[in-house]
């Protein structure tokens, strides 16, 4: 064999292999208020006693790397998150890398500097950074809310109460870092940790209405809540629990979206023994319709316009949230 046939077939060979060791790697963030799923206007308690409902809760994830194979870090470059718990309930592609065992996840709350002052309506209408209705945008000096976490406390739960953290000085890069086994599910590893938002209130006391917008108290105090507090990886230990629950997760698909009022539902094939129930809540989080769903499509009808949130349940667990607009 000649020496341009060796070194074409020994490329070949590096090629094919470093080929074959990319693996799409995804997050999953599952969302809870204490012991229970988040829901909104679930009822939950601070570590001081005081009870509260989360009415909106919106925040962003930026800076993420992850630990692999043995020590190694790989940087998952330019990606933005809006969270949105009621949304955002499905896997995140985080791309595709040469990685093997995923070992943790790093990640700050919040947006870096040079991103946090720029154009918010430079990014696509799509980007986590683009323009959002309510907006997640203080301002050109300011940037983007880290945090917006807004509920109702109190006596008879009629205090509102809003925590709009925001601040270059509160972003922390590599804040967030959590050992987390990748599990293989389908060819792709998904990376999956808890976020309790119940602790996003640690030592924060809710029931006086707090309002607090700004680089600090209250909503200083909540941005670190959520880099210390709030999330946790999921272990070796954790595994056959966090597979079932990847196997369970239901599809839902909405249309038309945007909509005039009538709208079609279709789930993935149904599971057996298990019962499906539909939850329509308007943009408040009150919940306007409510129905069992017995067939994989259904069709329901949303009187008024407005931003809805549908949300799918199987036996009594939150398994899949869709968001649909009336016009």
């Amino acid at each position: 064999m000649s020496k341009l046939k060796s070194l074409i077939l020994l490329c070949s060979l590096v090629f094919f292999s470093t080929a074959q060791a990319q693996t799409d790697v995804s997050l999953l963030i599952q969302h809870r208020l204490g012991d229970a799923e988040y829901a909104p206007m679930t009822t939950a308690v601070t570590n001081e006693g005081y009870e509260f409902h989360v009415s909106s809760l919106r925040y962003y994830i930026s800076g993420i790397s992850i630990q692999h194979d043995g020590g190694q870090t790989t940087p998952v470059s330019d990606l933005y998150l809006l969270v949105d718990p009621t949304v955002t309930t499905g896997e995140i592609s985080l791309g595709n890398f040469d990685i093997e065992d995923v070992e943790g996840i790093t990640f700050a709350v919040g947006v870096d500097e040079q991103a946090n002052h720029g154009d918010p309506t430079l990014w696509d209408s799509d980007h986590a950074l683009a323009p959002q209705v309510p907006s997640m945008h203080w301002g050109w000096a300011s940037g983007y809310r880290f945090v917006a976490f807004e509920g109702m406390s109190g006596a008879a739960f009629a205090q509102e109460f809003e925590l709009h953290g925001l601040g270059d000085g509160n972003y922390q890069p590599d804040g967030v870092s959590l050992e987390a086994i990748g599990f293989k599910q389908s060819g792709k590893q998904v990376i999956a940790i808890t976020a309790d938002y119940q602790e996003a209130l640690y030592n924060i006391d809710p029931s006086t209405g707090i309002q607090s917008h700004g680089e600090n108290g209250p909503a200083k105090r909540a941005i670190q809540n959520f880099v210390n507090r709030v999330f946790t990886g999921v272990t070796e230990g954790e595994i056959s629990v966090q597979n079932e629950i990847l196997d369970q997760n239901a599809g839902l698909s909405v249309f038309p979206n945007p909509s005039q009022g009538p709208v079609t539902l279709k789930l993935q094939p149904l599971a057996p023994r298990s019962q499906y129930d539909i939850e329509v809540l308007d943009a408040s989080g009150q919940m306007v319709q409510s129905l069992e769903m017995s067939s994989e499509q259904q069709n329901l009808e949303l009187d008024d316009a407005g931003l809805y949130l549908i949300q799918l349940k199987q036996d009594g667990r939150i398994v899949a949230t869709e968001k649909v607009i009336v016009n």
